[in-house]
């Protein structure tokens, strides 16, 4: 039986579902950012003047780098009891749209990080959506003395999922992973991690990407943008035989050469990052042995 989605997604679902060819400057950031802004609109409406939790994207979508196929992640922070929190995602579930979630007090936010990488990276991201601000700026508060203890721990979980993939993929592959690859988005997002903790550690704005991995990381972004429309699933991989086809959505571009800047843009994004890898960090990326008991947050 068909549900009828909440009037509050209306647009998200819109824009989500829009599958039309467009300019290649209209399916990069402008895309995302776009969808992003949409679903925060939506989940504000959802969730009202809440009091008792809040509403932080993480991840991509805490990036606002929301993708037609991309996972809808987010954190509900509570102060105790959930009182309501999970019941705010509903709507979305009933979309049929595939919800990353998490309902945790900011001390178990903590310690889920501790123990995992990817939910430790997420968090890098975290932004505030909806409901109880104050939460989320305890969150902030917490995360700041985690990472500061736990970039060198983070740093070495990169360095060994980086090793992990060169030995999968020794050479570049023409059926390009636009996303797990080498070269691919999560490279990108890996350097930008490092320097997000870095950042935080240190109170401080992050850095930009240089300007050549700005139009690296765009020329990716387009291209999976297009995939995505084309084959309406969360596919991240660019095949040959799609370049006509992803030519013609990204507004009539030269195959040939719209697939030649794929494959240059990966190989230096590659590159980039097996050089940051191998930058000697310094101390204090290391204030504490993983071994030993981490810090405990505070409630």
């Amino acid at each position: 039986m068909a549900t009828t989605a909440h009037p509050a997604l209306a647009r998200f679902l819109e824009a989500r579902s829009d599958r039309a060819a467009r300019s290649a400057e209209a399916a990069g950031w402008s895309l995302c950012h776009s969808l992003s802004d949409l679903l925060d609109e939506a989940l504000r409406e959802l969730v009202g003047d809440a009091k008792t939790f809040a509403v932080v994207a993480v991840g991509g979508y805490g990036r606002r780098a929301q993708s037609r196929h991309s996972d809808v992640d987010v954190m509900l922070l509570i102060d105790g009891a959930d009182e309501g929190a999970l019941r705010s995602l509903y709507p979305l579930w009933d979309a049929n749209l595939k919800v990353g979630h998490s309902v945790r007090t900011v001390a178990q936010a903590m310690t889920a990080a501790d123990a995992n990488v990817e939910t430790f990276t997420a968090l890098l991201d975290a932004r505030f959506v909806a409901g109880n601000r104050g939460y989320f700026d305890r969150l902030l508060r917490e995360r700041r003395g985690l990472v500061r203890g736990h970039r060198g721990w983070m740093r070495n979980e990169i360095a060994e999922r980086r090793a992990a993939l060169r030995a999968k993929e020794p050479w570049q592959l023409l059926a390009a992973d636009l996303k797990n690859g080498r070269g691919g988005l999560r490279d990108l997002h890996a350097m930008h991690w490092l320097d997000a903790a870095e950042a935080i550690a240190n109170d401080e704005a992050a850095p930009n990407l240089s300007p050549d991995l700005v139009a690296a990381e765009l020329h990716l972004l387009r291209t999976r943008n297009a995939v995505h429309a084309l084959t309406e699933r969360p596919s991240d991989v660019y095949r040959p035989d799609q370049a006509n086809d992803v030519a013609a959505w990204l507004g009539g571009v030269d195959s040939l050469e719209w697939g030649r800047m794929l494959y240059a843009s990966m190989r230096l994004i590659d590159a980039a990052i097996e050089e940051r890898l191998a930058e000697k960090p310094s101390r204090s990326w290391f204030p504490w042995r993983r071994s030993s008991s981490p810090p405990v947050p505070r409630s």
